[in-house]
């Protein structure tokens, strides 16, 4: 099997295939593959390793509306970006948007709701009100309350598999 950019491949193992989502061949260089997985985000693979075993590990997947598209928000002082999946699942997250609202703390109704406001109606654009909410789901990643569960599975659906901390938000939390 030969790879190209802008190739859509899943994983052959199921397991490995629910973790990682589709991916997107986003560049193809000498030396690596870099994969876009909707799933885990950018992930590179050495061709010395893989391109004998391309056909065992991958299969082809069906070109998608919803394939992942990265972008890198900046939600501190920081220069580094975390990477944003513009083509989030909308139903997974809004269901456990639902999910969170019904574990009754009103810290977790107000962030799925802010939520439901900045991501649902139209692409996210990162200004005050949207910084805010993603900084409460931040805060409530880190707590060990009921609804931090739920609240680490949306972080992981935006984010590419990377759970929000509030450390991200060391400039804005100064500003306050």
């Amino acid at each position: 099997m030969k790879m190209k950019m802008g190739d859509v491949l899943v994983y052959k193992d199921s397991e490995t295939s629910e973790r990682y989502g589709t991916g997107v061949v986003t560049s193809i260089t000498t030396e690596d593959y870099s994969i876009l997985w909707s799933g885990r985000g950018l992930t590179k693979y050495r061709r010395a390793i893989l391109d004998d075993k391309l056909e065992q590990i991958f299969q082809r997947g069906e070109k998608q509306t919803g394939l992942p598209k990265e972008r890198h928000l900046h939600l501190g002082a920081s220069k580094v970006g975390v990477a944003f999946n513009e083509n989030y699942d909308r139903a997974k997250v809004e269901m456990l948007c639902g999910q969170l609202k019904t574990s009754g703390a009103r810290k977790a109704k107000d962030v799925a709701d802010g939520l439901a406001a900045e991501l649902f109606t139209k692409k996210l654009a990162l200004r005050g009100a949207a910084k805010n909410v993603l900084l409460q789901l931040a805060e409530l990643c880190s707590t060990r309350s009921a609804p931090c569960d739920e609240a680490q599975n949306i972080s992981r659906e935006l984010f590419f598999g990377y759970v929000l901390r509030k450390s991200d938000f060391a400039a804005v939390e100064t500003e306050k």
